[in-house]
Formats: structure tokens, sequence, C-alpha cells
């Protein structure tokens, strides 16, 4: 068993309101309710991330000229850094904890450099709504992915380049009846495509 890893956590002022801004989405996308993680605790982080990404603005805009505003945004992002801390160290203290979802949240990056002949994406899983289909995929350390995919009938075609999680398909079905999708993914690097083939993936649809 692996011990206790740490927890990755942006050194730099400028990299936490993005850092908050993709935990929040992430959690809010299922990986709160998996650790149950509380409402209320989601709201007090949403404040935080709201008011520091605020707080940050401010300070750059009135720089030299309101050393006040600054002083409150450094509390806020030590008070706020705090509650993001506990958050995270919850998760990966759950008994539940599965390392992909720290690499999900973005806290846990891995030193080593990646053989770019060798990444395979990961699709973590797939939602079907009624208005669209999530797939959740793992970014890693690269820039994004390409998305293909086909219907039982056709062959695979490139529909997407994303470079976020979830690649959101707004495809409308193209009857009134379920249908079904395959979907594999390749990395990007450098607008490059990458690596391996994920494995592919097979939904049936109904966004109607």
């Amino acid at each position: 068993m692996l011990g206790k890893r740490a927890i990755h956590f942006p050194r730099r002022e400028s990299e936490l309101a993005g850092f908050f801004n993709m935990v929040v989405d992430q959690l809010d996308a299922g990986v709160a309710e998996k650790y149950g993680i509380s409402p209320e605790i989601m709201e007090e982080l949403r404040q935080y991330r709201d008011g520091i990404r605020q707080k940050i603005s401010e300070a750059a805009q009135l720089f030299g000229e309101a050393q006040a505003k600054t002083e409150e945004k450094n509390e806020m992002v030590r008070e706020g850094s705090l509650a993001f801390r506990r958050v995270l160290k919850r998760i990966q203290d759950d008994k539940n904890f599965e390392e992909p979802d720290a690499e999900l949240l973005g806290f846990r990056v891995l030193s080593e450099k990646p053989d770019l002949r060798e990444v395979k994406p990961v699709i973590k899983k797939i939602t079907v709504l009624h208005d669209k289909v999530l797939v959740k995929w793992l970014k890693g350390k690269m820039d994004g992915v390409i998305v293909y995919s086909r219907y039982d009938d056709t062959e695979f075609e490139e529909i997407a380049r994303v470079s976020y999680s979830p690649f959101v398909d707004l495809r409308k079905n193209r009857s009134k009846h379920p249908e079904a999708r395959h979907y594999y993914m390749q990395y990007l690097k450098n607008d490059e495509q990458v690596g391996l083939e994920s494995p592919v993936s097979r939904i049936i649809a109904e966004v109607l």
C-alpha cells in the first residue's frame, strides 16, 4: 500500500484563482457527492473562490494605491487556502479515496516527464443527459485531447479538440429514438497528436 502523498497546492498567487475554480467545478461535477462534501462547505468554497478572484483583480488594478485592499486580499487568500486544504485533505483521507480523483481535482502533480509515445487518455465516466452527453477524462500533463466518435453504422471521425474535462457532446440524436455512440480519445501536446488511443467507450444516447 502506498503511503500518504503530499497535496499539490499552487505556490504562486496568480495560479490560485484558476486552481480554486477547477476544484469547485470538479466538486460540483460529482466529486463532492462522492466524498460527502456538504452543500454548506461547497457554498463556502464558492464564496472564497469568487471573493479571492475579485480581490486579486482589485489589488492588481489598484497596486500602489490601495494597501488596505492588498491586506484584505491576503487575509482572504490565507483563510480561503485553509478552507480548500481542509476539503482536499478530507477527500484524500476518505476511505473511498481514489488516486485518479486527486489528478482530476488538480492536487496531485506527477514529477516524472511522460513518454509522449506511450501516453493514453483515460475516459473516466460518461454521463448521458436529456440535452447532452458528458465525457469525463483525465488530463494529466497533456494540453488536451482529440475526441473521435461514431455511430453503430458509421466510421470514426474527429468531432472536437478540447483542453478541459468533461467534454460536452451537444449533438442531437439523428432520430427520435435512442442511438448508440462510440467514443475514444488521443492526447494533444503543443497542438500535436501524441501517444496511444484510449479504449473505445459505447453509450446509448437520448439527446432529443
